[in-house]
């Protein structure tokens, strides 16, 4: 891995990677690292499944209503901002 990778990689698992008090306090980084490596992935497994699974007619369709967006609209969810 050269060392981009391995930031990339480093960057990934530190947005899950929170210990907990007693680990801080016995200075354990391990678990949390575990813990954040393993979220991270099922995150990542998720998004490829959701990917693989989304079809041509569920883009074509998903564009069509964000086109119909007003300004004050959420791209997202169609609500009117306040």
């Amino acid at each position: 891995m050269d060392r981009y990778a391995a930031i990339r990689a480093r960057n990934r698992i530190m947005s899950y990677y929170m210990p907990r008090p007693h680990e801080e306090a016995l200075g354990n980084e391990q678990d949390p690292f575990e813990r954040a490596k393993t979220e991270w992935l099922k995150h990542a497994r998720q998004a490829i499944e959701d990917v693989e699974q989304f079809t041509f007619d569920d883009f074509l369709k998903i564009k069509a209503e964000h086109k119909a967006r007003k300004p004050d609209e959420c791209f997202e969810c169609g609500q009117k901002y306040r």
